[in-house]
Formats: structure tokens, sequence, C-alpha cells
């Protein structure tokens, strides 16, 4: 028997696509992270930079089958290093706020994801 306990308050869907990051002033240069898995709340991304739990800073999101950049300021949830690629870092990154429109956004992909992975 597990003792793992789901903390997730949303479902999440695979996903693979580039965002931004902006780690201190809007006005530093981006650095580009790759989504592993999108939910309401939040992501899971794949860096090449290394996180401290608690750490604000912002995502831009260009999320497939839209033409509408996401930009919200989220919160990172846990980091460790990456056991897929080395030398990389998975992270796990909680929305602080979005926006009704922003929200709508990243629901309507994650059904869309959700309903094609469930037809196949």
């Amino acid at each position: 028997m597990s003792d793992y306990i789901e903390k997730r308050k949303f479902a999440r869907a695979k996903s693979d696509f580039d965002v931004l990051c902006y780690i201190g002033s809007v006005m530093e240069i981006p650095f580009k992270c790759q989504t592993m898995d999108i939910g309401q709340g939040g992501l899971k991304i794949l860096s090449p930079r290394d996180f401290v739990a608690g750490h604000e800073f912002v995502v831009k999101i260009y999320m497939p089958f839209s033409n509408i950049p996401v930009e919200v300021v989220s919160e990172v949830r846990w980091c460790k290093k990456s056991t897929r690629q080395p030398g990389y870092y998975d992270a796990g990154v909680q929305f602080i706020f979005l926006s009704p429109e922003q929200q709508q956004l990243v629901n309507d992909y994650v059904a869309r994801v959700i309903a094609i992975e469930s037809e196949e």
C-alpha cells in the first residue's frame, strides 16, 4: 500500500511546448523552458535553470490552439534535477493569478488535450 497522497486540485494534460520565463525584473532577458504538463492551477516545466521553491516569476505561455499568449505571475512549488535531461531541472509551477479570460484559455486547452488523449 502506498502512502502517496495526491495534492493536485485540478486535472493535468500532457504538454510539450515552450514557455518564456522572466526572473527578476521584466526587463531581464527571458529564457525558454519546456512544458511537461499543464492544468488549471499550474504547470510542470523542464528548465535550464534551477529554481528555489517559493520564488515568484512571470511565465509567458504560447499555447497551441491559441494566438493569444498567457502571461502570468507564478510561484515555484518544487524543483529537482531532471532525470529526463542531464543539466536541466524539473519544476512544479503554480499560477498565482489568472484573469477570467486567461483561465478560460488554459481550461479550454486542458479540456481539448484530455479529450484527444482519451480518444487514443
